[in-house]
């Protein structure tokens, strides 16, 4: 799990962690998350288990899709993606990472199908 402490303005965030190209052809490859926050003057704590990133590639989600591996995370970003113009605010108090032992739920998180293989006519 990734643990953050934040205060934000109301508006949605992407926490991106960006990854060595897993399958060679594409060297911006990257595991994202949204982080939703509140407005107002409370602190609030986000857990978002690894298993939840889902992987994409120049803003576009991947067909292919991978388990993220935090030990080859080699970058951490947090972008604003409301695509609402203005200033914005978003205060960090912690960014932390969590083993949390209790957690059963899947190691991934999101469903892949076996396709047949391409074929032309």
């Amino acid at each position: 799990h990734i643990l953050l402490r934040v205060r934000g303005d109301g508006r949605f965030y992407e926490i991106r962690f960006h990854t060595p190209d897993q399958d060679h052809h594409h060297w911006s490859d990257m595991y994202s998350m949204i982080l939703y926050t509140r407005g107002g003057p409370y602190w609030s704590t986000a857990k978002i288990p690894f298993a939840q990133f889902f992987r994409n590639n120049m803003g576009r989600i991947s067909d292919k899709q991978y388990p993220f591996q935090p030990l080859s995370c080699t970058q951490m970003s947090i972008s604003v993606i409301d695509a609402v113009d203005g200033p914005f605010e978003l205060e960090i108090g912690e960014i932390s990472l969590l083993r949390d032992l209790r957690y059963t739920y899947d190691k991934f998180a999101y469903e892949q199908y076996t396709l047949p293989p391409y074929t032309t006519v």
